[in-house]
């Protein structure tokens, strides 16, 4: 339980809450006019000592919102030992099955030694962007090409940063980027 007077057990968070939730909760701003839209800012969130404070420390410490290429991006940028999957294998074409026997074995060498996810449900820019909002370290692409160099692409999370790396050495720069502070 937490006691009132240990400021330093009470966490605080800034949120800026549509105003419409703040009128409803008649917390903040009764009696006043907010039909343009505008914001009231609440205090959200003051868990008591455990696992919950832990958890909502991280998440908002980890989420962030961007703008890239005039669109909104929602990126978790967990700490790589926090990150519940740190690799996403992705083939471009979900239609050609060698291309998606190629992505399936890759993630199961990943497996061996990190948190996969294999997923072709989407478009590539969708699928980056999903991957981005649950805070996955690295996508690794299995493109056309990847048949004829043997080669994938590997795309970092925070950076959005994409290089061309073989396949027979993928699993070791995974590795090393993983162990690397």
């Amino acid at each position: 339980v937490q006691h009132r007077a240990a400021a330093h057990l009470v966490v605080e968070l800034r949120v800026r809450v549509p105003v419409l939730h703040a009128v409803r909760h008649q917390r903040r701003g009764a009696g006043e006019d907010f039909s343009d839209g505008a914001s009231v800012d609440e205090l959200a969130g003051e868990p008591s000592a455990g696992a919950d404070r832990g958890c909502l420390a991280f998440l908002v410490d980890a989420y962030h919102e961007e703008e890239v290429a005039g669109r909104q991006r929602v990126v978790m940028r967990f700490h790589k030992d926090l990150a519940p999957v740190k690799v996403a294998v992705l083939p471009l074409l979900k239609n050609r099955p060698e291309l998606v026997e190629l992505a399936h074995n890759l993630n199961e060498d990943l497996r061996r030694f990190c948190t996969t996810m294999y997923d072709d449900t989407a478009s590539i820019g969708k699928l980056y962007r999903r991957q981005d909002e649950i805070g996955t370290l690295y996508c690794v692409t299995v493109d056309v090409d990847s048949l004829t160099d043997n080669a994938v692409t590997l795309r970092e999370r925070d950076t959005m940063a994409q290089e061309r790396i073989g396949v027979d050495r993928l699993a070791d720069v995974i590795r090393a980027k993983l162990g690397a502070d």
